[in-house]
């Protein structure tokens, strides 16, 4: 009997640990972000994006300035991902449909999130990137979205506006 309020014990500090260590890398990753954005001098590391903690991502731009999300989904079945364009914001959903693991004695380690992952939306102005062309891979967990810049008809660097002379 002992044995089992030990084990009972070590499994209730465990998820107490747990909590404490998933709310101090939120507070971390809050703490960086606004550095990031007071630090901002060239609009390099602007995060545009919301902070979320999960699935772990990369946001980027190439230099054919397409924008890029790659996502670690490990776990997760390519039938049960989700992506959509509405507005300026991509939509993205992904249902977690494996079964909980049995039931566990003693937890040695748990640090994998496993969770269906809701209505996340992220900011891709129609201005300026072409969601009709948009395409997305997924290899080995990792979801790659990738949305190539408009084409900007450049025939001239400067394009001068011919003022006419008007009466009253």
């Amino acid at each position: 009997m002992g044995n089992n309020l030990g084990d009972d014990l070590g499994s209730k500090l465990n998820n107490i640990l747990e909590e404490i260590f998933g709310a101090a890398e939120s507070v971390k990753e809050k703490v960086y972000s606004q550095v990031e954005r007071s630090l901002n001098l060239n609009g390099e590391g602007a995060d545009y994006y919301p902070a979320y903690n999960y699935p772990p991502m990369n946001v980027y731009i190439t230099e054919q300035k397409s924008l890029v999300f790659e996502m670690a989904l490990a776990g997760f079945d390519l039938q049960d991902i989700h992506l959509s364009f509405q507005g300026d914001f991509m939509y993205f959903n992904a249902d977690w449909k494996r079964p909980p693991p049995p039931l566990v004695r003693t937890w040695l380690k748990k640090r994998m999130k496993a969770k269906s992952i809701l209505e996340q939306k992220y900011f891709v102005p129609g201005n300026r990137f072409d969601h009709s062309q948009a395409s997305a891979t997924f290899v080995n967990g990792l979801l790659t979205i990738t949305i190539p810049a408009l084409a900007i008809n450049q025939h001239r660097d400067e394009i001068v506006i011919k003022i006419n002379e008007g009466t009253y």
